[in-house]
């Protein structure tokens, strides 16, 4: 067996694999052309990190890295591999292929400086025991929200029944939209972690040439009313909705919606309702909402109409080098604990070891340097990235023994407010366009 990444011409037996692995791709009508297509619309996909596994010359297993950008701590973006179309011939299954193309993708992308990998997988599914064997660690389970055309969603009238502060008309986007959506988009980036980061050219390529309902499947233009946006009298836009009716199995696909912070009982209830009965007159079989907790998509659509849950997969992360995640993820504003000269120790026990020193606002993180100062000890990686994405706090992890601090009294607490400052807990949200 050898392993190798694209050559041209691999396409079209890449493409028969993952039909062959998933149905979804079946429906979608994979081909060598459409697969292709992936690395001009999405920007994170790479021929480069394309891998394959080939017996006696033929391919049988293949992986796809698919780099992500994703926020972070108080206000940091962390680059992530992310692991996708994990894949392998039936005949070869049980053989360890999939095993040895993940370690070698792995291995490359830690030698591309890439701080961290990622992935979506189901907890039930027989891969996930092989990410958990790899280093991967399940952080927050997404959550999707189906609904059949005959019990249909409902938003919550009761979270979002204040009264709004003025009325908002809902309209169809174009693209003259696109600078006060992508800004809606990056407030949004900074109270969510889990974020994908996007420039104008990607909200170009992937919502406006295309539209990405559940990445890595794309219609292949998008149509008017796929992007919705809440307008006041006064012509600002304080909120947006991005659904549409996928052809490939006639699903309506509820993909986002998202408003200025503290705008959500304006424009929040609108925009869901108008998706809804859009996707109604173009006779959607059912809908299907993505949704994580504590979010405006939650609160709107999973505790206002009880729908069926289905669990899209726990989203998974692996820390390739912690030296590389810290410097990406550790930032204090200058507004905060901007006097502060400290120097701490870092460690994950059985792992890797750093120190981190702050000097009146920076932060520096080197591999050895001189004893003494505070420690703080993970217990493990994945109390790690549950601090880094905000899934739990610095003083929960604490708490739950998953951190131990060797200072005592008020260092101890000043050690505290530190952490919590520099890695605040938030709601998590990945919106299906981007996902891996």
């Amino acid at each position: 067996m050898s392993i190798r990444t694209y050559r041209e011409g691999d396409e079209d037996e890449i493409a028969r694999l993952l039909r062959e692995c998933f149905d979804s791709f079946n429906s979608f009508g994979l081909t060598g052309e459409k697969w292709l297509k992936l690395f001009e619309l999405d920007p994170g996909f790479r021929r480069d990190l394309a891998f394959v596994a080939e017996k006696d010359g033929k391919i049988v297993s293949h992986i796809q890295i698919i780099e992500r950008e994703i926020t972070v701590g108080s206000a940091a973006r962390l680059q992530v591999a992310g692991i996708g179309n994990v894949s392998t011939f039936q005949e070869h299954r049980r053989e360890g292929y999939s095993t040895r193309v993940l370690t070698h993708a792995l291995k490359v992308v830690k030698e591309k400086g890439f701080p961290a990998s990622a992935l979506f997988a189901g907890q039930l599914a027989p891969a996930h025991t092989m990410y958990q064997k790899l280093g991967f660690t399940d952080m927050y389970l997404p959550v999707m929200l189906f609904r059949g055309a005959k019990a249909p969603l409902r938003c919550n009238n009761q979270v979002m029944s204040t009264p709004a502060r003025q009325k908002v008309e809902i309209r169809e986007s174009d693209e003259r939209d696109d600078q006060s959506l992508l800004g809606i988009y990056e407030k949004n980036c900074s109270i969510h972690n889990g974020l994908v980061i996007r420039d104008k050219k990607t909200w170009k390529s992937k919502f406006r040439d295309s539209f990405f309902y559940e990445c890595p499947f794309y219609e292949e233009e998008s149509k008017p009313n796929s992007i919705l946006v809440a307008e006041t009298e006064e012509g600002e836009i304080i909120g947006y909705a991005m659904s549409c009716l996928a052809k490939r199995d006639k699903l309506g696909h509820i993909c986002e919606v998202l408003t200025l912070p503290r705008r959500e009982k304006e424009a929040g209830r609108p925009l869901a309702e108008q998706v809804i009965s859009n996707l109604a007159k173009m006779k959607s079989l059912a809908n299907m909402v993505y949704s994580s907790e504590n979010t405006l998509i939650d609160q709107l659509f999973r505790k206002g109409s009880s729908p069926a849950l289905g669990v899209i997969g726990g989203f998974m992360l692996r820390t390739l080098d912690i030296k590389s995640v810290l410097e990406s993820s550790f930032h204090i504003t200058p507004q905060t604990l901007s006097d502060l000269r400290k120097t701490i120790t870092i460690q994950v026990s059985g792992g890797e070891t750093v120190r981190v020193r702050l000097d009146e606002g920076a932060v520096s993180v080197h591999r050895s340097g001189e004893k003494g100062g505070d420690k703080v000890t993970f217990s493990d990686y994945g109390s790690l990235g549950k601090l880094l994405l905000g899934a739990k706090s610095f003083a929960e992890l604490v708490s739950e023994e998953k951190v131990k601090i060797s200072t005592s009294g008020a260092e101890k607490s000043e050690l505290i407010r530190l952490f919590e400052t520099a890695f605040p807990k938030k709601p998590i949200l990945t919106c299906s366009g981007d996902l891996w």
